[in-house]
């Protein structure tokens, strides 16, 4: 869309991005729309989606990935409501009656929920990074531990660590997978589900060279 503005959000201070996006505007100095970059700090929230009541964004967070420069990973978290306490044992016709008497707010209130957590590259994440995220995206370069050789990445053993020792996930995504696994994919999406089958939580692998469509 040569007309719809582009907005590129990236960690504040990763002098990489940095420099491929100096390169970029240096190259393309008669763009037909407006490219806006915007570094990001913690605690920054990108909306993804406002309408009305209904509010969705994006928050970063940081992740151990290259020595000496700054990474993310990123929640993406909904703004839910859900029934004062003190109305709690009304019947659904006396609740109907007070939001017509007073309004819906005044029965509700509001909470921010987790709805998934995104990893990037990165070292597993802490098991109180992801709790409570409805569906976790977590990079999983190695299924074999031994086949790391350096100090990156996230090998299947410590991302199953995690996941046990968190609460309320309900989906996990492994993805980012290392091609050197193409052709056992199946074989260790058994394993995997198999590992966490006691905790339901539902496991998707994503084969690195397919479309993934949940």
């Amino acid at each position: 869309d040569r007309n719809k503005q582009l907005r590129i959000n990236f960690p504040s201070g990763n002098r990489a991005i940095e420099a491929y996006l100096d390169f970029i505007i240096g190259m393309n100095p008669r763009l037909r729309y407006n490219m806006i970059i915007n570094p990001l700090n913690i605690g920054d929230e990108v909306f993804l989606r406002t309408a009305g009541s209904f509010r969705r964004h994006v928050t970063p967070f940081r992740v151990k990935h290259t020595i000496g420069e700054i990474s993310y990973g990123y929640h993406i978290y909904e703004e839910r409501r859900k029934l004062k306490e003190a109305y709690s044992g009304l019947t659904s016709k006396e609740i109907a009656r007070v939001v017509k008497e007073k309004g819906r707010e005044e029965i509700t209130d509001t909470y921010l929920k987790k709805i998934v957590t995104i990893s990037g590259d990165t070292f597993a994440l802490s098991p109180e990074t992801v709790s409570y995220s409805e569906t976790l995206l977590h990079e999983c370069t190695f299924l074999v531990s031994k086949d790391r050789r350096n100090q990156n990445h996230s090998s299947i053993d410590e991302v199953i660590d995690t996941v046990r020792r968190s609460r309320g996930i309900k989906r996990l995504i492994l993805y980012h997978i290392s091609g050197r696994y193409n052709s056992q994919i199946k074989k260790w999406h058994n394993i995997i589900k198999k590992e966490l089958e006691d905790t339901e939580i539902d496991v998707f692998l994503v084969h690195p060279e397919h479309v993934f469509e949940l």
